[in-house]
């Protein structure tokens, strides 16, 4: 048997051994790797198992898939599709925040004016934050004894703003038909500016003299000015407790009050108010018997306009 015939006999041997070329028939290397042990030389032609071209054929189709997903990611990315949807829970921009200083200076003037002119109590309450809520209030503060409301508007000398926590607050100054002076704490709403009437008024459960001369044990709510100080005795002292000198609107009378010591209400008073400087707040008060002092209970705000019904508004208007 001839030199060829010999290789053609050892090829079909491989063959049905389950071995395939790797390199090209004809080939002198491939020719000559066929006279040796094809698994002991390791040149010349070498076989694959079918389950190992499985596996990279599956490895192959994998990174293919991936490669394919990457792709449509980066495609999706840079083509121009919808906005994306903004959180429900911003607050889209009140009248002020979209209005020029004219058309906020028109609305102030507008609210002031419609409150002072107003022929009623509820025509009155039209031009006021929740009104449905402050109206009880107003008709139980304006019964009292010595409360007047304004008579008629003769102008609006004054407007200003500041921004407090965050919030803007407009003020304006409304002068009646008999010449009494009128400030007024203003807010933005949705459509329009309204009147905070209980900062306007300095609004307490109880009017200022009654709290002074009955000296309630039940804890009353009051919008009152702190002006903070330290007791004579203790002013050597690195610790010293403060007081506070409590007053009204008119700050026509005063009385001195003081947190439970080490409490959260004294934390927080001691670093709100600052040393020789009243400052509007609203507080629960009330007086312990025996003691000379009044008790401060409660910070409701750090201020005399309750700002989180300030942002309230702008979804319930």
């Amino acid at each position: 048997m001839d030199r060829e015939e010999e290789a053609r006999k050892k090829r079909e041997e491989l063959r049905k051994q389950g071995v395939k070329r790797l390199r090209p028939e004809g080939s002198s290397s491939y020719e000559a790797s066929l006279d040796g042990d094809p698994e002991a030389d390791g040149l010349g032609e070498q076989g694959i198992s079918s389950a190992s071209a499985t596996k990279v054929i599956t490895i192959i189709m994998v990174l293919l898939v991936l490669l394919l997903m990457g792709l449509w990611f980066v495609i999706e990315l840079a083509s121009p599709g919808e906005e994306p949807k903004r959180s429900s829970s911003r607050l889209a921009p009140n009248f002020v925040e979209r209005s020029s200083p004219a058309e906020v200076g028109r609305a102030v003037d507008e609210a002031v004016r419609g409150f002072m002119t107003g022929s009623s109590l509820e025509e009155r309450a039209g031009f006021v934050i929740a009104q449905d809520q402050v109206l009880p209030l107003m008709e139980e503060f304006y019964g009292r004894s010595g409360i007047t409301l304004p008579d008629g508007c003769a102008e609006i000398p004054d407007q200003i703003s500041s921004v407090q926590g965050g919030t803007l607050l407009l003020a304006a100054r409304g002068v009646d038909l008999q010449g009494r002076s009128i400030w007024f704490s203003l807010v933005s709403g949705k459509d329009r500016v309204l009147i905070d009437w209980e900062s306007t008024v300095g609004y307490g459960e109880m009017p200022w003299n009654d709290f002074v001369t009955n000296r309630p044990t039940k804890e009353v709510l009051m919008r009152v000015y702190l002006l903070r100080f330290i007791d004579e005795k203790n002013q050597s002292k690195k610790d010293a407790p403060f007081f506070y000198r409590i007053m009204d609107k008119s700050k026509s009378s005063s009385v001195i009050a003081a947190p439970v010591r080490g409490s959260e209400v004294e934390k927080s008073l001691a670093s709100l108010i600052s040393a020789r400087k009243s400052h509007p707040v609203t507080v629960r008060l009330r007086f312990v018997e025996g003691e000379a002092f009044a008790e401060i209970t409660e910070i409701i705000h750090d201020l005399w306009v309750d700002l989180d019904r300030v942002e309230a508004i702008r979804k319930e208007e």
